[in-house]
């Protein structure tokens, strides 16, 4: 899966990580300048759109931005690329409280501060002052809008207003409606409204900024600045007592402004253990001291509560950095965002994230309509890839994807106690595996040892899909051995289901053709008697194999049911730990194979080739610690790791790269730089759902 073009937004790739953590409660000091380079925040706003940057306010990427907003069908708009921001003290002295460029370089803050991830907001103290707080909201419904508040205490006795310049990736004009009311005009009768509750003041002019240092970019982009476009300066003075709001919205609606537009009720849930609602409103903020005190009371948190909230490891925590990535499109579905900031929504990626998301957070109600509106669109018994929106023809261009789905349907069936395949899913699930028995799109067929084929030369139809001008760099048609494992999976699914069900036929047909996968599994995969199998068989005719150690043999340890021979799991997943395992994931080819690449860096080709040649992908964690799991008896080495390798995935979910998110991918050499989208769905999917087997098992808090 490739990133797919934007328009000026076109960053690829991560910078160079240095040293640095953020401290237990997952506070990040503003004013450190090695940590700020590197250390990025997320807000979503439910629809597809998003807000992001440094927390030190540098503009480091091209996606940086306060608000890049959802275009149908597909495409997003970055609007404003960034803020210089100043307290304003009554002697009308600016004091920033962000990074600003001065031509050359960007200039730290003139104010220190933290930045709380579970609160999203910043704090700073701001000499003998109270400490000030600040934060930005995207509105979830009603209009898009981003809002930009100075909340008390932060407008203290001694502050008497704040200033802000707007930074577009485009010029800019201004209009001013009235008082309260600023437009900014860009290209394409493009317009930017900027709304207050108090007398706006503006001054100065638009100043063109050439060469802006995007330092995320420097290894990975010929061109690594940017011009930008520095808007005037608009002053908002606060009312006795109050806050300052600023709200910028492509609507000169003043609606905006009413508070009630923030938090759109999306179903979402916060609290997995459905004891109280009162997480939800402690993590919006609306509760006092007291009655948090007896909320959580009410909820029933042991005296560790405090402890496991610090630590990251909470639910509720975890079940924030999921919601960012649950979209309702245009049309009204509901759906799973890949990643932030590029990627959109993928059949594979949904599937393979939705239980981590979805199940383990509690929201079984946002699964079953993401699944529902997936097999609505069934054709030739596979779902699309890329889901149909506004007109858009659906891609029904993998192999994997409907295993996938497949999985995912049963999960949220077991979550609901059989409850939720009723008579008109199960017959569209018998369809899927009839249509693979008989053969659909791109040569998928049940071939006659037992085992799913596809694909042909050029096609790339598993999650290694890179095409680089017409070359596969990791040719995987024919027979990919975690295809065995899904497809094998899918039958005993259907078996044990039909069982349920007395659809006597239909269990003898679903165990008749899995004995035959895993019987020619077991012949073919693991032919030269190595203690680890093929990757892929038949690839370059009959009889052929490829002996690359990667990481798809370890995914049908995430499955229900496992394809592999039960003699040979242990061995398995001692290769890959040998071989693959790396703190923040698996790498995707042995180090010690020709065609191994530790580092991606570079330009979009060469990155491309190292996409799936050596570097490490987080999500494939969950299938390796299952599979510990299961086989600890022979693996006590392994087991006994766990509890660390969830510790450092804890680690990078606070205090690495996008707070509070996790990346995609990372280098395969150490120090496993994170690279790729700074927020990935099956990446975080794959934490929640570790650390929440893991707490069941007693490993974790």
């Amino acid at each position: 899966m490739q990133e797919g073009a934007g328009q000026w937004p076109v960053a690829r790739g991560y910078a160079p990580h240095g040293p640095g953590a953020a401290t237990a409660d997952s506070r990040t000091t503003i004013g450190e300048y090695s940590l700020m380079q590197i250390n990025e925040w997320l807000q979503t706003d439910g629809r597809g759109g998003f807000a992001c940057g440094t927390i030190s306010g540098r503009v480091a990427r091209r996606w940086h931005g306060f608000w890049v907003a959802q275009r149908p069908p597909r495409s997003r708009v970055q609007l404003l690329a960034g803020l210089e921001e100043y307290a304003v003290t009554p002697d009308g002295s600016r004091l920033s409280l962000v990074k600003t460029w001065n031509g050359t370089e960007w200039v730290p803050a003139a104010l220190e501060g933290e930045y709380e991830a579970d609160m999203d907001q910043w704090t700073y103290e701001i000499g003998g002052l109270d400490t000030q707080d600040r934060s930005v909201v995207l509105n979830r419904q009603g209009p898009p809008a981003m809002r930009l508040s100075y909340s008390p205490p932060f407008a203290g006795d001694g502050m008497a207003a704040f200033a802000i310049r707007p930074l577009f990736p485009f010029p800019v004009r201004v209009t001013r409606h009235n008082d309260r009311l600023l437009e900014f005009h860009g290209p394409d009768k493009q317009s930017i409204y900027v709304h207050a509750a108090s007398p706006l003041e503006v001054s100065g002019e638009t100043e063109e900024l050439p060469g802006v240092v995007l330092e995320i970019e420097k290894d990975c982009e010929k061109e690594w600045t940017a011009t930008l476009w520095r808007g005037p300066e608009v002053v908002a003075r606060r009312q006795p007592g109050g806050a300052v709001e600023i709200v910028f919205s492509p609507s000169p609606d003043p609606g905006v402004l009413e508070d009630d537009r923030v938090q759109a009720d999306d179903g979402w849930v916060f609290d997995p253990s459905g004891k109280s609602g009162a997480l939800e409103k402690i993590l919006e903020g609306g509760m006092g001291e007291e009655e948090t005190e007896l909320a959580f009371d009410d909820a029933g948190f042991d005296e560790n509560y405090f402890d496991e909230f610090e630590a990251g490891t909470d639910p509720t925590l975890l079940a924030t950095a999921a919601r960012a990535f649950i979209v309702t499109a245009e049309s009204g579905r509901q759906t799973i965002m890949a990643g932030y900031p590029w990627f959109t929504d993928w059949g594979r990626d949904t599937m393979i994230a939705l239980p981590g998301l979805c199940l383990c957070t509690g929201n079984v109600k946002i699964a079953q309509s993401i699944l529902d509106h997936f097999l609505d669109h069934l054709e030739e018994g596979l779902i699309p890839n890329l889901f149909p929106e506004s007109g858009e023809e659906p891609r029904y261009n993998t192999i994997d994807a409907t295993l996938w789905m497949v999985e995912a349907a049963f999960r949220i069936d077991d979550e609901m106690k059989g409850a939720f395949i009723d008579e008109q899913r199960w017959g569209k699930l018998q369809s899927v595996i009839d249509w693979h028995v008989r053969g659909t799109k791109n040569g998928i067929r049940v071939d006659e040892d037992g085992m799913l084929a596809g694909g042909s030369e050029g096609s790339q139809l598993t999650w290694m899909d890179i095409k680089i001008d017409g070359h596969v760099p990791t040719p995987r048609h024919g027979k990919p051995i975690e295809i065995q494992g899904l497809w094998f999976n899918a039958l005993k699914r259907m078996e044990k289901k039909a069982t349920e069900l007395g659809a006597k036929e239909q269990v003898a047909t679903y165990r008749a053709l899995a004995g035959k996968c895993s019987a020619s599994v077991a012949k073919r995969f693991f032919a030269q008697k190595s203690p680890w199998p093929a990757d892929v068989v038949d690839r370059d005719g009959p009889g052929t194999a490829d002996w690359s150690i990667r990481p798809n043999m370890v995914i049908p340890f995430g499955l229900t049911y496992n394809v592999l021979p039960a003699d040979k799991r242990a061995d398995v997943l001692r290769v890959a730990a040998r071989n693959l395992l790396t703190p923040r994931g698996l790498r995707t080819l042995s180090t010690d194979h020709p065609a191994y690449q530790g580092i991606y860096s570079g330009d979009v080709q060469i990155r491309d080739r190292a996409y799936h040649q050596g570097t490490v992908w987080m999500w494939l964690l969950l299938p390796y610690v299952k599979g510990v799991l299961a086989e600890r008896e022979k693996l006590k080495k392994l087991f006994g790791a766990l509890p660390t390798l969830a510790d450092g995935l804890l680690d990078h979910l606070w205090n690495e790269g996008c707070i509070m998110q996790a990346n995609e991918i990372f280098d395969g050499d150490t120090p496993h730089t994170p690279r790729g989208c700074f927020a990935q769905a099956w990446s975080v999917a794959a934490i929640i759902e570790i650390v929440t087997i893991l707490r069941e098992e007693g490993l974790l808090l």
